[in-house]
């Protein structure tokens, strides 16, 4: 029997092998057309014409033609408007919005609209493909600007179709999206431009694009300064392209040869019980030989267990570090397939070789989630996680007054007023509300904080500990989805934007390469589009420390 399997498993080795192979083929050539396409990837916004400031919330859009001719959504803009258009280059410059076709006025579809660069170009610009080309399965992939990250860079996304035309007109697609995205290209994988991001619906893979087809029907129409209620009478004569359709079999082959990478680095993954919840971490074995556990730190309390062979194994906290979110943990039972230091290997600064490789996360259970590496980020600014205090501020005469104070709320009891003026913060002068929110943001929940107040006569020092801030989100999809974003989702170096839908409860977990190199550990669910990975230098800086 065992002679059988040895057999079995010999002839499986070469087709391993040949999968992980062309699964990095593909990836090697996604990264070369990412490298000609990202250049024409566009942020937009609205600006007011004579004052020049933002009068609009973000979006994405796309160059294709070098006399700078920009494809975007009809909900994003208004014809004769001016946008300011923001290149992953660094350079920038104006837009003005042309021909809209929105024949529904409810939803604005078909989502249809032209924009044209003031300054002349030459601009970089992306082909455009043909979406009735398009084959159910076939891989895609986007590049936009995520509201919620507001990056001056985009953001990767990899998917395939999974409808090239439905009933309401759009192309269906994995590739995930949040709003700041709509307008942003959906590519295919020879870098021809497909369609562009429209909306999303409830399910989290639910995401649907215009095709491009309907583009380049009316793209004489849609030069024209003209909003279009319904479909212009003037129409191209579209082209026949000469593209070839790729086989969804490729996007089947890079997930096969995922899976069987995974296999190798399954074991190193355990469930951690902690203040009645399970979250996960990872098992590191140090240069001395001895096994720790890293896990989320804001997610992991005093006491916690794991279970290893059906028993509870106590966990014992080494250390805690606030500002990479990490905690380590001792265990006392040994595991077979720990993440071995020694193997660890960080990458030089500002290296970004690792952009647009596949990767992949390791969770329990033999569950694995494939993504792809979107953007690196030296610094993630902390806009989410800083603690709050239930109350709100305007500055009044030069200084921040407390203008409202949610009754109940650790501000409220406190003895903090309305009409308090705040001067200092934990002995840091303050003048301005710029320098308060500079100065809070350093603080998470839990921190202890003081403020001196003026509320006259008197000078006031009023303490309290800080809670989680709450954050008053639209009621769209975005914000709805299984496990939800991470309460410490920010203020983090050196990390990894990709694509996995990893759960809030599911951070502490590897992030590999094709290769089965580490490139990281998944810290936080960011948002919709996004979770957060910390790089392996700030890995290995927080390992180095524990004792």
């Amino acid at each position: 029997m065992n002679y059988i399997k040895n057999i079995i498993l010999l002839l499986l080795v070469p087709l391993i092998g040949s999968a992980q192979h062309y699964s990095l083929s593909v990836e090697t050539q996604l990264k070369e057309v990412y490298r000609k396409v990202y250049p024409a990837c566009v942020r937009a916004y609205g600006i007011d014409s004579s004052t020049l400031t933002q009068n609009s919330a973000q979006f994405s859009a796309v160059v294709v033609s070098s006399d700078g001719i920009i494809l975007t959504v009809a909900h994003a803009v208004k014809p004769g408007q001016l946008y300011k258009i923001s290149f992953p280059d660094g350079r920038s410059g104006a837009a003005r919005a042309l021909g809209r076709i929105a024949t529904d006025q409810q939803t604005l579809r078909p989502d249809v609209a032209m924009m044209q660069m003031i300054e002349k170009g030459p601009w970089p610009f992306a082909e455009m493909g043909c979406s009735a080309l398009l084959s159910t399965g076939q891989a895609c992939f986007g590049i936009s600007y995520p509201e919620s990250q507001n990056l001056l860079l985009p953001m990767l996304r990899h998917g395939n179709i999974i409808n090239k035309l439905n009933s309401w007109g759009f192309v269906e697609s994995t590739c995930i999206m949040e709003t700041g995205d709509s307008g942003g290209p959906l590519f295919d994988e020879q870098g021809k431009l497909i369609g562009l991001h429209s909306r999303i619906d409830k399910p989290e893979g639910a995401n649907y694009e215009v095709p491009i087809d309907i583009y380049r029907k009316y793209f004489t129409a849609l030069k024209v300064i003209k909003n279009y209620d319904s479909l212009p009478s003037n129409a191209d004569q579209l082209p026949v392209d000469n593209v070839k359709v790729l086989p969804a079999r490729k996007a089947e082959i890079q997930e096969k040869a995922i899976n069987v990478s995974a296999k190798t680095n399954s074991g190193a993954v355990v469930k951690i019980y902690s203040r009645g919840d399970t979250i996960l971490g990872t098992v590191f074995q140090l240069k001395n030989g001895k096994q720790i556990i890293i896990t989320k730190n804001s997610e992991v309390g005093d006491s916690s267990f794991t279970i290893l062979k059906g028993r509870n194994m106590p966990l014992k906290l080494l250390k805690r570090d606030r500002a990479t979110d990490l905690a380590a943990l001792d265990i006392t039972h040994r595991v077979s397939q720990p993440v071995m230091v020694n193997s660890l290997k960080v990458l030089p600064a500002g290296d970004s070789s690792l952009n647009a490789r596949f990767l992949y996360s390791i969770m329990t259970d033999g569950i694995v989630k494939n993504s792809i590496a979107g953007l690196l980020v030296k610094e993630l600014p902390n806009r989410f996680s800083s603690g709050g205090f239930n109350a709100y501020l305007q500055e009044q005469n030069g200084c921040p007054t407390i203008t409202k104070i949610d009754s109940g709320g650790v501000a409220h009891k406190a003895g903090l007023k309305e009409g308090d003026c705040v001067m200092r913060i934990n002995n840091v002068q303050i003048s301005a509300a710029k320098d308060f929110n500079s100065e809070m943001i350093k603080y998470y929940p839990g921190d202890s904080v003081y403020f001196s107040v003026r509320r006259q006569p008197d000078t006031l020092v009023v303490a309290f500990v800080l809670v989680p801030r709450i954050l008053r989100e639209q009621p769209h999809p975005m914000n709805h989805f299984e496990g939800g974003k991470s309460l410490r989702r920010d203020g983090f170096k050196n990390v990894i934007l990709h694509d996995a839908r990893i759960r809030s409860y599911e951070c502490g977990t590897p992030l590999y390469d094709l290769k089965g190199t580490l490139v990281g550990l998944n810290i936080a669910r960011f948002s919709h589009t996004t979770t957060i990975a910390l790089g392996v230098s700030e890995l290995m800086a927080f390992i180095d420390t524990i004792p």
